[in-house]
């Protein structure tokens, strides 16, 4: 006999709150009491898995918004506070306080967003026809011809000074 669904007692809101936390699939379970299979099954019911979806959205959109503001600079406003010696109490000084773009955000930024022209690996097309395939081939054979054994490793034993010639 199967064991009775914890699902009646699972809070949707309790698992948008999770996602929307940042905690993945299997820490998300752990909190529910379940394994992380029975979470992928529960995905199967559109009820649990749009809370789920709307939590992490939730988490991305907080993370994307950071690393934006890493990517073009920031500021915000900050307060500084001082305890002068035999002061009766403390000064606040209130200032801007300023993060200049940063060139790695930027970097991870524009290869996500602009793959084709940020990425590391340019592929280039390398087009070689039969024309030029025939006359590598036969400047290949031609050097074989004349000089034999130079180069070109054909069948037979390639025995040297000290060695057993074993492949």
């Amino acid at each position: 006999m199967a064991r009775p669904s914890k699902y009646g007692k699972i809070d949707l809101e309790q698992v948008e709150k999770l996602a929307g936390l940042g905690l993945i699939d299997t820490e998300i379970a752990s909190v529910l009491g379940i394994s992380e299979s029975t979470l992928n099954n529960y995905k199967k019911k559109p009820e649990f898995l749009e809370a789920l979806k709307r939590g992490k959205l939730k988490a991305d959109a907080v993370v994307i918004e950071s690393l934006y503001k890493r990517a073009t600079g920031y500021e915000h406003n900050a307060v500084k506070i001082f305890m002068p010696a035999g002061a009766s109490k403390p000064i606040y000084a209130p200032y801007v306080e300023h993060y200049p773009p940063d060139s790695t955000a930027m970097i991870f930024w524009l290869k996500n967003r602009r793959v084709h022209e940020w990425r590391d690996r340019q592929e280039t097309e390398h087009t070689f026809g039969r024309d030029e395939l025939n006359k590598v081939m036969a400047a290949y054979a031609e050097a074989f011809v004349s000089h034999p054994g130079q180069g070109v490793v054909a069948q037979g034993n390639r025995k040297g000074a000290g060695e057993s010639g074993e492949v």
